[in-house]
């Protein structure tokens, strides 16, 4: 009798080791840059509706005050983006809430064209924009391939640790605007297009390589992931 409970014993410990292993799941290292980019909105939308017709001036202010205010840091980021003249028609285009597929994908290819993202940041993004229009009306499925893809690019060794980083940060932001729109009874502009999508490429145009060295430069490695989440955070306040 002895020796079978302790065969049951051991047996039942290698389940649960088998079963831990199993529920093992990665953690994208940057997911505070998705818990950050939406309590910067929940700042906002307790001041403005959703079609608020805020002036660009106003939204970036709310993000400077949050990173100053909220948290603490010593820097703006209205000083990162000013850093990047030619930003202003990014921007401009990231306001608009008609905002499209095809508009994405057209500010997508200026960048490129532009020398401003590499070519793997381009295909990336380029795919993730893709990615959500085909699952357009399945955010699960969005978040699920998402998940796939956090653990897949840590081990593309086709990628500089910039990238991943880049990466890493837009697929995190991507993952909490989901969750953000899916509990806001205004889940898609005029077009139909979920607003979700608006703050992802908002990230993407945030990847700018410019904007990213510079804004690391002034404020070290949380440099990097600020300049992604304010551009999101932007394109979020409709």
């Amino acid at each position: 009798m002895r020796k079978i409970i302790v065969i049951l014993s051991l047996f039942f410990l290698a389940s649960c080791s088998e079963e831990n292993k199993i529920e093992k799941k990665f953690v994208n290292p940057f997911e505070d840059s998705g818990k950050m980019h939406n309590e910067i909105l929940d700042i906002f939308y307790s001041k403005n509706q959703v079609n608020s017709k805020a002036s660009i001036t106003e939204k970036i202010k709310i993000i400077d005050e949050y990173f100053i205010n909220e948290k603490g840091y010593k820097f703006s980021f209205s000083e990162i983006i000013n850093s990047k003249s030619n930003l202003s028609s990014y921007f401009e285009t990231l306001n608009s809430c008609s905002f499209n597929y095809e508009d994405g994908y057209n500010l997508l290819n200026e960048l490129k064209e532009n020398s401003e993202i590499s070519i793997n940041e381009f295909n990336f993004a380029n795919n993730l924009l893709m990615l959500m229009e085909k699952n357009s009306s399945n955010s699960n499925s969005i978040i699920l391939n998402i998940n796939e893809l956090e653990e897949n690019i840590l081990n593309n060794t086709n990628y500089s640790s910039e990238e991943q980083e880049k990466f890493l940060n837009v697929l995190a932001i991507t993952k909490y605007s989901i969750e953000y729109w899916n509990n806001n009874s205004s889940k898609t502009n005029s077009k139909g297009m979920p607003w979700y999508v608006k703050d992802s490429v908002g990230a993407m145009t945030g990847m700018s390589t410019g904007l990213v060295g510079y804004a690391t430069l002034l404020a070290g490695p949380i440099g990097g992931s600020l300049a992604l989440i304010g551009s999101a955070a932007f394109s979020s306040m409709i």
